[in-house]
């Protein structure tokens, strides 16, 4: 028998995806996120989040859409994966939902390994933090 999975699920762009909320430090109000020199793509920056600096990515560049500058109505999902704490800039949170281990099943939608969730005839994009950004 499998184990419930919590999920935050969040809009980026018109579409649901969602983070094991495990893997969630917390969720901040959009800052000003600092540029720097020879940035890689799909980070809007760097953000001081008490004391420590945090790089903040850009979901849509993983995702293939059209990247934009973070407005004050965006969310920043601050990731933990126990050895780096990353931020991941959000259109907004929906929800957290319970979902059975069963009902979760792999589909690779892109070279950084997206997964898909599927309960009856609503999908919802879900990302394992690990393989979305190369840390």
């Amino acid at each position: 028998m499998s184990g419930d999975v919590e999920l935050l699920v969040m809009q980026v762009d018109g579409k649901q995806f969602a983070i094991q909320v495990d893997s969630i430090a917390e969720v901040i109000d959009a800052v000003e996120a600092i540029a720097f020199i020879d940035k890689p793509p799909g980070i809007h920056g760097l953000i001081n989040l008490r004391g420590e600096i945090v790089p903040v990515h850009d979901l849509r560049h993983y995702m293939g859409g059209t990247t934009r500058e973070l407005i004050a109505t965006d969310e920043i999902v601050i990731v933990n994966d126990g050895a780096v704490k990353i931020g991941i800039a959000v259109d907004g949170i929906d929800t957290v939902k319970t979902y059975l281990e069963d009902q979760l099943f792999a589909q690779s939608l892109s070279p950084n390994a997206f997964k898909v969730l599927r309960i009856t005839d609503r999908k919802l994009f879900i990302d394992d933090i690990r393989t979305l950004i190369e840390l």
